[in-house]
């Protein structure tokens, strides 16, 4: 009997300390949550702080390579071509030979003009001679003078005509392109030879109206050709056309280049890096410090541990980054980094100070 009622004793304090335990527990729970505030959001982001800065802005156009001249040869003669002197991609220097044609009627009519223009001038010293003398009227010799210039003209067309049956290089260059053969009848006037000079180079490209204003010439630019990857070239604005072109509104630009090595060859594309215009001590800040809104562009400025917004108003770009004429200063903070779902007002952790 005693070992019965111990055990009815030992369960009756189980029991009582369980009930216990779970009262504990609950009035422990309401207290917290009577207890607990509402939680306020921070937000951590990245800043950058306003200084005086520059901004450059560029000009990237696309260009093809021209040979610096290049002209294509005809012979000023008709007949059959009798020698090939150069030949494609070979070099020449200025009046060199580069064909001539067959000059044997040429010859024998030169002979015969020289014959001429000595009869004509014997009969002239005579005429002028008699004519002193009283014995012929002035009418012959007027006559014989007008024998001996004809003479004269017949001659000098006949030399000129024997020049002319040589082709020669009005410049240094290579020969790009030979159109004629050996024992071919060309006429007067019938491309033969395609010359370029290409030691130096030019390259030729358009400008959009709203920039034209942005060059002068014998300004420098690099050029950045397809077939040499990040290879820049420098060159200067040569020429700049005084019409645009009527269709596109844009403007002929010309570059010059310098190609002692033969790098570039005409044809090669690539593009323009010019400098248009160049801000000075400017509130500069990276684009995606910027919030669309609908009052128009805005930034967040950090002041103390709030992001408050400021509406801005935003001058010439490059790249990824602007000019800020209004809304901040010199010395302020702005957020780069978590931004985007910040509210005006909302508390924020500076973790990243950012450099540009």
């Amino acid at each position: 009997m005693t070992h019965l009622s111990s055990n009815r004793n030992s369960c009756k304090l189980a029991l009582l300390f369980s009930i216990l335990f779970i009262y504990g527990c609950g009035s422990s729970e309401e207290t917290t949550q009577s207890t607990d505030e509402p939680a306020v959001r921070t937000t951590n982001v990245g800043v950058y702080t306003l200084q005086p800065d520059s901004l450059i802005q560029y000009s990237l156009l696309p260009v093809s390579a021209l040979p610096w001249r290049e002209v294509t040869l005809s012979f000023q003669e008709g007949g059959v071509i009798e020698e090939i002197f150069i030949d494609l991609d070979d070099p020449v220097v200025t009046d060199q030979p580069l064909a001539r044609l067959d000059d044997d009627l040429l010859e024998a009519a030169a002979i015969e003009a020289k014959a001429g223009l000595l009869f004509q001038r014997y009969n002239h010293e005579r005429a002028t001679q008699l004519h002193a003398d009283g014995s012929i009227p002035e009418r012959e010799l007027r006559a014989a003078i007008y024998e001996l210039k004809r003479a004269e003209a017949q001659g000098k067309t006949i030399r000129k005509r024997l020049e002319n049956s040589i082709l020669s290089a009005p410049f240094s260059g290579s020969v790009a392109e030979r159109l004629v053969e050996r024992g071919q009848l060309v006429m007067p006037g019938t491309p033969a030879y395609r010359l370029v000079q290409i030691d130096r180079m030019k390259a030729g490209a358009w400008v959009p109206e709203n920039q034209i204003v942005d060059f002068s010439g014998g300004s420098a630019v690099e050029v950045f050709f397809d077939a040499f990857p990040g290879v820049p070239f420098a060159g200067t604005i040569g020429r700049i056309g005084p019409a645009a072109e009527p269709s596109r509104r844009v403007f002929p630009l010309e570059i010059h280049l310098d190609n002692a090595d033969y790098r570039i060859r005409p044809g090669m594309i690539g593009r323009m890096r010019a400098v248009r215009r160049v801000h000075t001590d400017v509130l500069v800040v990276p684009r995606e410090a910027i919030q669309e809104r609908e009052q128009g562009p805005a930034i967040f400025v950090v002041e103390g541990d709030k992001a408050r917004l400021r509406t801005v108003s935003l001058g010439p770009s490059e790249a990824d980054r602007l000019i800020v004429k209004r809304g901040v200063a010199t010395g302020e903070q702005i957020v780069i980094k978590g931004g985007r779902d910040l509210i005006d007002g909302d508390q924020v952790r500076v973790t990243e100070v950012l450099s540009r």
